[in-house]
């Protein structure tokens, strides 16, 4: 499976999870071939570009210019939003609008789309969940935060899989050998596409397969 970015530029404000916060983005036209089952080092001067791309990709909201297709078919807003996940910021919430603790939303995916062939007890193992903060709301969690959004993601059948754009260098540097290379060679064995905004450094070298400049 490819993702094909076509000319996607944006300039204006953007969303960002602080509602009361809008930030300005001027991003220019970005094309690249992005293959599923790899996890790319995206890379920007400027973070206010790297939210706007991670955005439009993950459809919360549209290009001005330019276009997003899967295997040569077209993606509008919607769609793509039915396939990617932001990371610890997206969750399944009861009736669209009430949060759910980390435990609900899994089951309510496993029940519902059956993804991966995974089981609850699969979960449990490969993303080395602990069974305390299983139980808790996702912003009741702190490092262990990452791994439940990715679960849950997984849970409800998402593919693509876009990290914050402040992701900090320190996180990298604390989790690489912990748990985070593991987790994104598991997420690549079930043909997972990942974004990890950061700068290239080591680390990036080990966990990404291509750089993505913007």
């Amino acid at each position: 499976m490819m993702l094909s970015v076509r000319d996607v530029a944006y300039n204006g404000y953007i969303p960002i999870p602080n509602p009361k916060i809008r930030w300005y983005a001027s991003l220019p036209p970005v094309n690249s071939d992005l293959e599923f089952g790899k996890v790319y080092n995206v890379v920007s001067e400027h973070e206010n570009e790297l939210w706007a791309f991670n955005w439009l990709l993950a459809g919360i909201f549209n290009p001005q210019q330019g276009s997003f297709s899967l295997d040569g078919v077209m993606l509008d807003a919607p769609q793509r939003r039915k396939i990617a996940w932001m990371v610890r910021y997206d969750e399944i919430r009861r009736f669209g609008r009430f949060p759910q603790r980390v435990k609900n939303q899994v089951r309510q995916g496993i029940k519902k789309y059956h993804a991966h062939n995974l089981s609850e007890y699969d979960y449990f193992n490969h993303f080395m969940l602990a069974p305390t903060l299983y139980i808790r709301y996702l912003r009741q969690q702190s490092s262990e935060g990452w791994r439940s959004s990715c679960v849950i993601g997984l849970s409800h059948n998402r593919m693509i899989f876009c990290f914050p754009s402040y992701t900090r260098q320190g996180f990298l540097d604390d989790y690489h050998n912990l748990w985070l290379g593991d987790m994104l060679q598991f997420m690549k064995s079930l043909n997972c596409l990942i974004l990890l905004p950061s700068l290239p450094n080591a680390n990036t070298y080990n966990l990404c397969d291509a750089i993505i400049h913007i």
